[in-house]
């Protein structure tokens, strides 16, 4: 009898540890969004009205070290909104998601000396051969040479971000929130 059940493999941020991409381990990405988090608290405080305090500050810190990308983009999102003085609107909201997603991606995918490099431990990285199917949780997979993998949440080619835009970020971040918005 033939075996009509497929394989399918489902990957998130283990296969990065796993094959030795520190600069995207949970902690290195929670640090790098604090980071962030600091350089476009300016920014939110002026477009939002929001004064972010030593509290939440601290206590983002904390969590930073345990907590994914997407659970520390919820505390920002959530302390911005109930602390606006003003009512919330639609253009808040478009504006906190830019904001957000300029915050985390660049967590992700940037660390001080540029763009997170490509390099992995091969000899770690297990056989997906035997997979028909493979899902990530991830944004990029860097062994996935193939295109292999469908990715559930989204995928970030990152080779389209350029180095004028880490440069420009790590420099001021009213300017890059500027140029991602408007492209000027």
């Amino acid at each position: 009898m033939q075996d009509i059940m497929a394989k399918g493999l489902l990957l998130g941020n283990g296969i990065n540890a796993r094959i030795g991409i520190r600069e995207l381990s949970i902690k290195d990405i929670g640090k790098r969004f604090y980071h962030n988090m600091e350089v476009y608290t300016p920014v939110i405080e002026k477009v939002f009205g929001v004064i972010t305090n030593e509290e939440f500050i601290g206590y983002i810190e904390k969590k930073c070290m345990e907590c994914g990308i997407e659970t520390l983009a919820g505390y920002l999102y959530k302390y911005v909104r109930e602390n606006k003085k003003n009512k919330w609107t639609d253009n808040d909201e478009y504006r906190i998601q830019d904001i957000i997603s300029c915050i985390c991606l660049s967590a992700i995918f940037f660390t001080n000396n540029g763009k997170i490099k490509e390099n992995y431990d091969e000899t770690k990285m297990f056989s997906v051969d035997k997979y028909d199917y493979v899902y990530t949780l991830n944004y990029i997979e860097f062994w996935d040479r193939q295109n292999r993998s469908v990715y559930l949440h989204g995928r970030v080619d990152i080779s389209k971000i350029s180095k004028n835009i880490c440069y420009r970020y790590r420099k001021n971040a009213v300017e890059i929130y500027i140029y991602i918005l408007f492209g000027i």
